[in-house]
């Protein structure tokens, strides 16, 4: 199970685990697992790594898509990386 942090109408934002594929590949991906837990077809609107686990965001309808990723292009969106080490 995928844990949601915020979900809406529009958009999901969920925590993705390391080792789990963001989008098409072999095997399962989070397009899938989490789509069939919010039962909707779910746009990527980035991707993180296989390796990498973190906060990812998914649009629900192409219109949230749009708007979204105009954010992303416009710089209304910020990334930040964290990195733990041992």
């Amino acid at each position: 199970m995928i844990t949601i942090l915020y979900e809406d109408r529009a958009v999901v934002v969920c925590i993705k685990p390391p080792a789990l594929l963001s989008q098409a590949g072999n095997g399962e991906d989070i397009l899938q697992v989490l789509g069939r837990q919010v039962n909707c077809t779910l746009y990527p609107v980035h991707r993180l790594d296989r390796g990498v686990g973190g906060v990812m965001v998914f649009a629900k309808t192409s219109k949230a898509l749009s708007r979204l990723n105009d954010m992303f292009r416009n710089g209304e969106v910020k990334k930040t990386y964290w990195a733990i080490v041992k």
